[in-house]
């Protein structure tokens, strides 16, 4: 299946870095990004399910970084990297909604950044602009942009456009 390689671009100079399921399984690795020289990714654990994963680029370096409190596939994705964190989205446990997650690349390092409330449906489009990361959530009365503003730790709505459907966003130049 799908595993985590190698290549300076030779057949001598391709290793297999890890064989991450072992249950003969595709680890399925997906939604890289390069964070203070590591790779970080989801990838499929047949114990834990989808989960954030890192790898240096050698053997016997890679692994899962499982945050402390999730135990049952968090299915991390949506990375973005803002300053010394990634950010992402993820599940924060078995039968609870989904949270903005702040990381040093530590498995003690990886935990729900900031409160969203339990009446989260789910949060999308993680976007870097700036000195903020935009995002939109979905609760019971639609889904609205918000921003973090990592330097000051809030989670702040940027809109309330009613029944509004933010699906995508792009920036250039600092500006959405």
């Amino acid at each position: 299946g799908k595993e985590l390689w190698r290549t300076d671009g030779t057949q001598e100079g391709t290793i297999l870095l890890d064989n991450i399921n072992i249950a003969h399984l595709p680890s399925e690795i997906s939604e890289h990004i390069e964070f203070k020289g590591n790779l970080y990714g989801t990838a499929l654990s047949f114990i834990e399910g989808f989960e954030l994963y890192k790898s240096d680029g050698t053997p016997g370096g890679s692994g899962f970084v499982t945050p402390s409190d999730l135990f049952s596939s968090s299915a991390p994705r949506n990375y973005v990297v803002e300053g010394n964190y990634m950010y992402f989205i993820a599940r924060r446990g078995l039968f609870s909604g989904e949270a903005i997650f702040r990381s040093d690349g530590t498995k003690a390092g990886t935990k729900p950044y900031l409160a969203t409330g339990n009446d989260i449906k789910s949060i999308d489009n993680l976007t870097k602009v700036g000195d903020s990361i935009l995002e939109s959530i979905t609760d019971n009365d639609g889904t609205e942009v918000y921003y973090v503003d990592v330097k000051n730790d809030k989670l702040n709505q940027l809109s309330n456009i009613k029944a509004s459907s933010p699906a995508q966003f792009f920036c250039g130049n600092d500006s959405l």
